[in-house]
């Protein structure tokens, strides 16, 4: 696989790949969410100046032709298996990576910070990964995979089963993966983007709190009411938004 290596930087971490996972269907939000408008440039860019931060070995994107990233000249790697959910992206990136350790980061968590990466890469060991959990509920998207974990992962994708937390606790009980438990403090990075109301809120700095009552009801900063998005018929572009009705 190319190595994506910035010329101008040294390899800080050698035995990591980092890699975007963007080839989700993006069925809630109703258009790519790498697409979505992020200060003038796609999310999905912001999301890959974290991970060309962390100067690893390999830096590539799970997304396959479809995306931007193509015309730029990026290392990308499309799923052996479709429809399979974020776990085949993992997987893949796992069978082809010549790295131990493969970070993966969601596309759409536009909060999660390279600092807090490095921290999870450093709490890795020698063939186990580290993956961050909230509420007794695992964080797979911005975890870190070590490359034991690839007969386990096709394992559980040959069966037909796509569950990406049942995954986990696979991999915690065999010791590939190490709990990392999130401070309060740092459960802003895993805000995630998945109703087009996620990204309003997000955009007016509203506080992540129950992140799928968005679309139902929100205030914005000085106290008014959030608009709701709307889609035109083809689902592909923001209309203009109509209040909000607050239940």
């Amino acid at each position: 696989m190319k190595s994506s290596k910035p010329a101008e930087h040294s390899i800080r971490y050698p035995r990591l790949c980092a890699a975007l996972i963007a080839g989700g269907k993006s069925r809630r939000m109703g258009l790519d969410k790498g697409r979505i408008d992020c200060e003038g440039h796609p999310l999905w860019r912001r999301q890959w100046e974290k991970l060309h931060a962390l100067q690893a070995r390999e830096t590539v994107i799970s997304g396959g032709s479809e995306g931007g990233w193509t015309d730029e000249g990026l290392p990308s790697i499309s799923d052996q298996q479709q429809d399979a959910g974020p776990l085949a992206g993992i997987a893949r990136v796992l069978e082809v990576t010549r790295c131990e350790l493969v970070l993966a980061l969601a596309v759409d968590l536009p909060e999660m910070t390279a600092a807090y990466l490095r921290c999870l890469v450093e709490r890795c060991g020698n063939g186990q990964g580290a993956v961050p959990v909230i509420r007794q509920r695992f964080e797979p998207l911005a975890a870190v995979y070590p490359a034991a974990c690839r007969e386990l992962v096709a394992t559980q994708l040959a069966a037909g089963e796509y569950s990406i937390q049942k995954f986990l606790t696979k991999a915690i009980a065999a010791g590939l993966l190490r709990p990392i438990d999130v401070a309060e403090a740092d459960e802003k990075h895993f805000r995630n983007l998945n109703h087009p109301g996620d990204v309003m809120a997000w955009r007016e700095g509203v506080p992540a709190w129950g992140e799928r009552s968005f679309l139902a009801s929100a205030v914005s900063k000085d106290g008014s009411h959030l608009p709701r998005f709307h889609f035109d018929q083809d689902r592909t572009a923001f209309l203009k938004p109509q209040p909000a009705v607050l239940n």
